[in-house]
């Protein structure tokens, strides 16, 4: 990947960083919830602000987020 675009990339999260940020196991724990709530339709940014802004920067967690997703929505088929 390009120089300038890894350097965008850190840039954006860094200005996404909050003092009250959660860390991956945290989110990890509430998951679960969190893919619930998104399968449901609703917002989880609403209930689960803080998962919700994790997952925006952290590739790991999102990865596991969207793997959920997946599951949940294919037992809903």
């Amino acid at each position: 990947m390009d120089t300038i675009e890894n350097i965008k990339k850190l840039l954006s999260a860094l200005e996404k960083t909050r003092e009250d940020e959660v860390d991956c196991e945290a989110v990890f724990n509430e998951l679960d919830v969190y893919a619930e709530i998104v399968a449901r339709g609703e917002d989880p940014g609403e209930l689960l602000p803080l998962v919700k802004q994790h997952l925006e920067i952290c590739r790991c967690c999102h990865q596991e987020f969207e793997a959920l997703i997946q599951i949940l929505e294919s037992e809903l088929s």
